[in-house]
């Protein structure tokens, strides 16, 4: 055998490439997550809440979104704020596709529906639901994907 050292940089990028490409692709997000099994599930309505202090005054959430899922006979629902960009609320706890892609939902009364929100929350059902992987994690915790 010849001498090694000038190989050992290219070894080192090559086991490094591996090892995040392990880690990216193939380690499956759920186990990441510390989910501990998957099933089926659909979101069946959203929950929109705004707050009603202006975001100037550096409301640290000033949208939240609920996406109330429906799986092995019951409810849940995911919390989300609008603070999060689209690939933070994908890497949280929904894909953000799921909402992207929702159903446009018609608002006849929106100026009500805007009061309502921001007096507690108003719910709108989707139809049809959208249909989710959801992860359940040993404490009970969901994942959405």
């Amino acid at each position: 055998m010849g001498d090694l050292g000038p190989l050992v940089p290219t070894l080192f990028a090559v086991v490094a490439i591996a090892v995040i490409a392990w880690q990216r692709w193939v380690v499956p997000a759920r186990r990441r997550a510390g989910a501990v099994r998957t099933v089926p599930g659909q979101v069946v309505a959203a929950t929109v809440v705004v707050s009603p202090s202006p975001i100037a005054r550096g409301d640290t959430d000033p949208t939240r979104i609920g996406l109330h899922v429906d799986f092995e006979g019951r409810t849940a629902t995911s919390w989300e704020s609008s603070r999060l960009t689209p690939s933070k609320f994908r890497s949280r706890t929904v894909g953000w596709w799921h909402v992207r892609h929702a159903p446009c939902i018609q608002v006849p009364d929106r100026a009500g529906a805007l009061a309502r929100a921001r007096a507690g929350g108003v719910t709108f059902d989707l139809d049809p639901p959208i249909p989710v992987q959801v992860h359940i994690g040993v404490d009970d915790r969901i994942m959405l994907d």
